[in-house]
């Protein structure tokens, strides 16, 4: 796989404010710019849990096979369109370029969760102040660094009373 690292946790009891949501995503680009190397060792992502279905899945598709609708869009676009149209696409394309198959997380009722490194889908990517669970996601090249940037998002959030579940298996 072309992101053969991830880890995740769930974050119970999350209280969400609109600071908070300006926060956690300020946290989360920070540590993908910088630690992260602008996604290319470390992406992550925030999910409402609510509305997945467990288990989740991370599995590859190829650009044409699988559509879904990119966050803050209304449009669905396959895998190819979102790399090439989409402005996260065109932004992070590089990381994914050669692959035949694209990295994807998709529920068990097979709804898309996100494209990594790229975008989150609508349909479970948008944090509101009614989420109350939330899914954190990493991928990454390396397992070591993918844990600590976990470990970091995690850390930020029990700080604000989360309880931190991880039931990730690779």
């Amino acid at each position: 796989m072309v992101r053969p690292c991830i880890a995740a946790a769930i974050a119970r009891n999350v209280k969400i404010s609109g600071d908070f949501i300006k926060q956690m995503v300020q946290l989360q680009e920070k540590v993908c710019l910088t630690f992260g190397r602008k996604r290319k060792e470390v992406a992550i992502g925030l999910y409402d849990f609510d509305v997945m279905k467990a288990p989740i899945y991370y599995k590859a598709f190829a650009p044409h096979e699988l559509k879904f609708v990119p966050l803050e869009y209304k449009v669905e676009m396959d895998l190819d369109e979102i790399l090439k149209e989409h402005p996260k696409g065109k932004e992070y394309a590089h990381l994914l370029k050669g692959c035949k198959k694209y990295p994807i997380l998709i529920d068990s009722a097979d709804v898309v969760a996100s494209m990594p490194p790229i975008i989150n889908s609508q349909a479970t990517g948008k944090v509101t102040e009614k989420t109350r669970n939330l899914f954190v996601e990493v991928t990454g090249m390396r397992q070591e660094t993918v844990n600590t940037a976990l470990n970091v998002i995690a850390s930020a959030l029990a700080e604000r009373n989360a309880k931190i579940e991880s039931k990730c298996k690779n």
